[in-house]
């Protein structure tokens, strides 16, 4: 989102592992940090969905049917913006808080990952699997 091509982010690259580039360049460098973290988060909420069975959909097996699942996406996300907008785990993890539009783009992550293995179930298992043939 900041226009850096590849050749401009081999050459800042050294000034920024160093610590040494300018503060408008590491801020930018932690955002992307914040993003990959959120987005790997994101996806795999996602993805706990798409594994609930290795052939079937998730539709017969339904999205409530293990409030568990709920509770576990619940606490990673608590720790995912704990680690964002706590000053003290930011700092440590090199985290900065994200624009509005970025937490939007973070939305299509679940279901991207989910589609996607959807769509394997039934290019490679050729239907949906009811819940009793799990």
């Amino acid at each position: 989102s900041y226009g850096y091509d590849l050749a401009e982010l081999q050459d800042v690259t050294p000034s920024i592992l160093s610590r040494s580039a300018d503060a408008a360049t590491i801020a930018i460098y932690t955002q992307a940090i914040t993003m990959t973290l959120a987005s790997v988060v994101a996806s795999q909420t996602g993805n706990v969905f798409a594994c609930r069975s290795e052939r079937g959909s998730i539709l017969p097996l339904g999205f409530f049917s293990n409030p568990q699942i709920w509770l576990g996406i619940a606490m990673e996300w608590v720790l995912v913006l704990l680690i964002i907008n706590n000053a003290s785990l930011s700092g440590i993890f090199s985290t900065a808080p994200l624009a509005p539009w970025q937490w939007l783009v973070l939305l299509v992550c679940p279901p991207i990952v989910l589609g996607a293995e959807e769509l394997r179930k039934v290019v490679f298992h050729g239907k949906f699997i009811s819940k009793q043939s799990r």
